[in-house]
């Protein structure tokens, strides 16, 4: 969204052109750094949220205590 701001009189053709260059190339700047910081954002939130896994092949005997005893019995 970009407003259409009043061109100053007196500004000639070229100098305009090289405005209009660096207030899109600005534009772009912004754009990206912006992408960027949200690509940032939602790997934080994946990384914070999402599910993680932290199995390994002897995890499934160390928080078994319930089964153990439920085992052992009278």
């Amino acid at each position: 969204m970009q407003k259409e701001l009043e061109k100053p009189s007196g500004i000639t053709p070229e100098i305009q052109t090289y405005i209009d260059s660096l207030v899109q190339n600005i534009s772009q700047q912004y754009e990206a750094r912006i992408a960027a910081m949200w690509e940032q954002f939602w790997l934080a939130q994946a990384k914070k949220y999402l599910p993680q896994s932290e199995k390994f092949p002897a995890q499934g005997c160390l928080f078994n205590e319930a089964e153990t005893l439920v085992d052992i019995g009278p």
